[in-house]
């Protein structure tokens, strides 16, 4: 009897443990998960959202990116545009099996290359075309910030031309990619008439700019 009592109390005495190891892992997940939301820089956040996309988990990453950062402008907008900078990040990587931001630019930049060869065969076979005849980069009398890209399009065709959307790359001094935009136009371009489409562009350490026609009709 007595050696039954105690095999109770031993049972008992591991069920208590086990709950008491329970609860102090659950506290323990809490505390983390609170101090990776509350206590971590801006910067901490992304910079941990990134180790995790470099394993190419791109859905843990998404995860982290709605966990950490909030979408919510009116409550603290540089979080917002951190949380969109993320997203696109995660969303581009993925969609070229990438890991990293050097990574995804380093291919862009070899699609770049790509295309540019592409593009000067077609220009040999092809006489009549919407051609880019100028870009410029202009800094903003406002702000220091921002310039203003300038693209002057030609149409050397002998029909008008209604829609142009053009690809946009920004480079570094080596002529790396370090960053890419796009910018569309409706306005009618008649034959030989030029179109000057402008983009407005933040000016975070590209040294050049160069853009491609995408698509015109």
């Amino acid at each position: 009897m007595l050696n039954k009592i105690k095999n109770m109390l031993l049972r008992h005495k591991n069920k208590v443990s086990v709950i008491l190891i329970l609860l102090i892992a659950i506290g323990v997940a809490v505390a983390v998960q609170g101090y990776y939301k509350y206590k971590m820089t801006p910067e901490d956040k992304v910079k941990k959202i990134e180790d995790v996309l470099a394993k190419k988990d791109y859905n843990k990453a998404r995860n982290l990116t709605e966990k950490y950062l909030s979408g919510d402008e009116e409550e603290d907008y540089y979080e917002a545009s951190l949380k969109e900078y993320c997203t696109k990040l995660i969303n581009e990587c993925e969609d070229h099996s990438v890991g990293t931001k050097e990574e995804l630019n380093k291919y862009k930049s070899q699609e770049y290359a790509k295309k540019q060869v592409v593009k000067k065969v077609k220009q040999e076979e092809q006489q009549g075309k919407l051609e880019i005849i100028k870009i410029e980069a202009n800094q903003q009398n406002y702000s220091s910030k921002f310039c203003d890209v300038e693209i002057t399009v030609q149409n050397k065709t002998n029909k008008p031309i209604n829609y142009v959307k053009l690809n946009i790359f920004y480079f570094d001094e080596n002529k790396n990619i370090v960053s890419s935009d796009w910018t569309n136009d409706s306005s009618k371009i008649l034959p030989n008439a030029q179109q000057k489409i402008t983009k407005m562009a933040e000016m975070d350490g590209w040294k050049s700019v160069g853009a491609e026609i995408e698509y015109y009709k």
